[in-house]
């Protein structure tokens, strides 16, 4: 940001180093002086300037309303958590499977606790349907 800002802006500017010289001295001295340069230079503009800028006095942070928008930021969190399971406290888990975020329950259609016990049937009766040899090597 500050590159872009300070040496690529005023770099180029009617005062910059593009087109001068580009000889290592010049630009050593060009370089480490530009900083101060800019900021002398917004310095004089504020204070010949006829009308007072009123400087930023607080951060942004600070403003009203993002001071609101946070507080229901915090509440929208508070009311996403009531509705969440607390996994550490095992006496508050429901018995069936359950969706930890929304807390939603699961049906008794629903067998995912039991997938090693489905899958070891479901391959053995797939296995069970090869033909004599399938499962040897072939010289």
């Amino acid at each position: 940001m500050f590159i872009e800002t300070t040496f690529m802006r005023y770099g180029h500017g009617k005062c910059g180093i593009i087109g001068l010289t580009l000889k290592p001295e010049t630009l050593k001295i060009w370089g480490l002086g530009l900083y101060i340069c800019s900021i002398l230079e917004e310095d004089l503009a504020d204070i010949s300037s006829p009308e007072k800028k009123e400087g930023q006095e607080k951060h942004k942070e600070e403003n009203k309303g993002r001071i609101e928008s946070d507080a229901e930021d915090r509440e929208n969190i508070r009311r996403k958590l009531e509705l969440c399971i607390d996994l550490l406290d095992p006496t508050k888990h429901p018995q069936t499977i359950v969706n930890v975020a929304t807390g939603q329950l699961a049906g008794e259609t629903v067998n995912v606790d039991k997938t090693i016990e489905l899958g070891t049937a479901a391959m053995k009766q797939f296995e069970s349907k090869w033909p004599e040899g399938f499962d040897t090597k072939i010289f």
